[in-house]
């Protein structure tokens, strides 16, 4: 009973780990090669919420996505996503990165001063883990900007394929 209960632990204990280590390479990735350089990143401590359809890309951009790609698992934007948990990114090893919460990051003294914040969706990895979306989110004082990201493993390093705009918004003040 105790060898049964000490193998169960074993394997979920090693399942997190290998989905953690992923996660890492993957947003390793996204550090080193999408985001603006920085000497600190404020990112919000869990993913972001979405609904289905967030995914969703116009026609021609599936198009251009297949030209690019042509091996690329369609199904991966046009089914709608199940059993999508939230991430909470402090269980990785992000470098140079302080977690905030919403609360935190809609306080105007923390824009004021740090000018930008990250926030990611979990991503969603196809059957097969070679291909990933996620949606990276910018938000700055007066703007923000949210992306899908379709990156691929290839050779064991994560590779940008293509990057969409799906949300763009912009505060002007009027005197």
């Amino acid at each position: 009973m105790k060898l049964n209960l000490f193998l169960i632990l074993s394997l979920n204990f090693f399942s997190v780990k290998c989905q953690n280590t992923e996660l890492n390479e993957l947003i390793n990735h996204v550090y080193d090669n999408i985001l603006l350089e920085k000497e600190q990143y404020f990112i919000l401590e869990k993913s972001l919420d979405y609904s289905i359809g967030d995914f969703e890309l116009q026609n021609y951009q599936k198009r251009e996505l297949k030209n690019i790609d042509p091996n690329f698992p369609i199904e991966l934007i046009t089914q709608p996503l199940t059993d999508l948990k939230q991430t909470d990114w402090r269980n990785l090893e992000l470098p140079k990165t302080e977690f905030k919460t919403e609360r935190e990051v809609s306080h105007p003294n923390f824009l004021k001063k740090n000018k930008v914040y990250f926030a990611f969706s979990s991503p969603v990895f196809s059957k097969n883990k070679e291909y990933c979306i996620i949606i990276i989110s910018t938000n700055y004082t007066k703007s923000s900007e949210d992306r899908i990201y379709v990156i691929k493993k290839e050779n064991g390093k994560w590779k940008d394929i293509l990057n969409f705009i799906i949300n763009q918004t912009k505060t002007v003040t009027y005197h």
